[in-house]
């Protein structure tokens, strides 16, 4: 099965100059955890999710309507592309400890998402349970050592 075959088209997106109070509308009105935030001909440039935001908002006492999604968001992202099989992209999301990634036609403009959840809802996949818990736990790990990098380098005498 392709990538294009699981993600979700229809996706809300969001400018680098846009609030973060701009950004938390949009996810609380399209009910997701991540926004892709892309440039004025569509390509993306990075990634926001629900938790950058919330991150970005408790470092410090800037109002959500004085703070942009530049400041907040992740700008090294991970893509898959909409031909790529369903499996190269559950093993970069294992990989990198990442639930979603942006589906980018060659060209470079935002084509969808594919999140964890669409490979494990998909009703024809090419997937088996097994694989698919194994990147789970693998997902959970990166995750969790990325928390821990982030807690050690925001907390060196713990």
């Amino acid at each position: 099965m392709q990538v294009s075959d699981a993600a979700v088209r229809d996706v809300q997106t969001v400018r680098e100059d846009s609030t973060l109070a701009e950004a938390g509308r949009r996810l609380r009105d399209s009910d997701c955890g991540v926004l892709p935030v892309v440039d004025s001909d569509h390509h993306v440039v990075g990634i926001l999710t629900d938790r950058d935001l919330a991150l970005a908002l408790t470092a410090g006492d800037a109002a959500a309507s004085a703070m942009t999604v530049g400041e907040a968001m992740t700008r090294e992202v991970q893509i898959c592309r909409p031909e790529e099989d369903v499996r190269a992209a559950l093993h970069r999301m294992a990989d990198h400890g990442i639930r979603r990634l942006p589906v980018c036609a060659p060209d470079g403009l935002l084509f969808g998402i594919l999140s964890v959840d669409d490979l494990l809802l998909a009703e024809s996949r090419d997937l088996d349970d097994r694989e698919l818990l194994e990147a789970l736990r693998r997902i959970a790990r990166g995750y969790r050592e990325k928390r821990e990098a982030r807690m050690i380098e925001e907390h060196p005498t713990i």
